[in-house]
């Protein structure tokens, strides 16, 4: 008799600028996570990139994607967000005794919750999440798997928000899609950091994530999270560079590939080529200015892991070769990258944002930072 196949119940879901996806995902026959009935749905060619008009047309997008699955029983639905739908930043938390005191994860936890009972979210917003990213008792490293003695706590936290509103509406759709599954959200920057970390043997690199409209950097020194920052040019913005209509940028987009690939010669790659460094010089303008406000307190970490749709990644890739201010060094986040540490149904294919997704809720250890909240706290050391 054949064996039952498990039910697929988890369902990852990514929104962001240019496209929502989404995918069930569960535990493959190797421990590893599995994904299966991967879909994404663009959410536009950018001709309006205006926060409002972004949200009307990414909620049509989710609704069109979530009636993919509506045969299928979900019981938990992740919904991760890129910029603009959150807002992340990091804080160093310090705790200080005179005499040595034991430190646990209950000490931990306790800290969390007491800054965020006194920096709540600004006004109409709502808390996503609160991460201890790293830890430190008397300046060593820990993941607190036992209990230390010590008389200093310093806690890297990772914490987000996002409108009230906007979460609202995307949780309506989703509720309406699965009525009784347990919704959750959470953000990309972390989700990246997270995923990337458990495939890495690098603790200094930087994660950059080129979306539609937006770009999203982040810093990692050591472990530790040193630096956020994101700006509002991302792929879209820069094909509308090199469109005679905006409304219609595929044809700039298939060109600029096919620059990429070194596949247009003569004249033609040499006019695409000057308009596109022109057009690049805005994005690589605040690129160098993110880097250079991480630098002022941080060393800059040579290795770039770049992540992105397939075309846009190597039009970028192809500028940062041309004009690297920093030096760094760009890495493709692909499916070479991943694929040893993920499972695809057969018929599938690899999205590299829901790869990510579910190789961080596979790695993550967390715990509630109170029942009302439902924040998570993941430590890693």
């Amino acid at each position: 008799m054949p064996k039952k196949q498990k039910t697929l119940s988890t369902l990852i879901i990514d929104i962001g600028t240019a496209s929502v996806g989404a995918a069930l995902v569960s535990e493959g026959s190797t421990s590893i996570p599995l994904l299966a009935q991967v879909r994404r749905i663009p959410i536009g060619t950018g001709s309006e990139s205006s926060r409002q008009a972004l949200l009307q047309t990414a909620e049509s997008a989710l609704k069109t994607l979530l009636d993919a699955y509506a045969a299928t029983p979900v019981r938990n639905v992740k919904a991760v967000v890129a910029a603009p739908w959150h807002e992340a930043r990091i804080r160093t938390l310090v705790s200080k005794t005179e005499r040595l005191a034991p430190v646990t994860k209950k000490t931990l936890t306790r800290a969390v919750t007491r800054y965020q009972d006194e920096k709540p979210p600004k006004s109409g917003n709502v808390d996503v999440e609160a991460v201890a990213l790293h830890v430190q008792v008397n300046g060593y490293g820990t993941g607190l798997a036992r209990q230390v003695m010590g008389t200093r706590l310093d806690i890297n936290l990772y914490e987000s928000e996002m409108s009230g509103d906007i979460q609202k509406r995307f949780w309506s759709r989703i509720e309406s899609a699965f009525p009784n599954a347990d919704i959750s959200f959470h953000t990309f920057p972390l989700v990246a950091l997270i995923a990337l970390r458990s495939l890495l043997a690098e603790t200094s690199f930087m994660a950059i994530d080129i979306a539609g409209e937006m770009t999203e950097l982040s810093v990692m020194h050591n472990d530790t999270l040193r630096h956020l920052a994101s700006f509002p040019i991302g792929y879209h913005t820069l094909a509308r560079e090199l469109s005679d209509d905006p409304q219609a940028i595929g044809d700039a987009m298939s060109r600029l590939t096919l620059w990429a690939r070194d596949e247009l010669d003569g004249d033609p790659a040499a006019t695409l080529g000057e308009a596109f460094s022109r057009a690049f010089s805005k994005w690589q303008t605040a690129f160098d200015e993110v880097l250079r406000a991480a630098s002022e307190h941080s060393p800059i970490p040579y290795p770039l892991y770049m992540i992105s749709e397939k075309a846009p990644l190597s039009w970028f890739r192809k500028g940062l070769f041309e004009h690297n201010t920093f030096g760094v060094n760009p890495v493709p986040v692909d499916s070479a990258l991943l694929q040893m540490h993920l499972q695809i149904a057969e018929g599938g294919l690899y999205d590299v944002f829901l790869g990510l997704a579910a190789l961080f809720f596979h790695t993550q250890k967390t715990e509630l930072v109170g029942e009302e909240r439902g924040n998570a706290v993941i430590y890693s050391q």
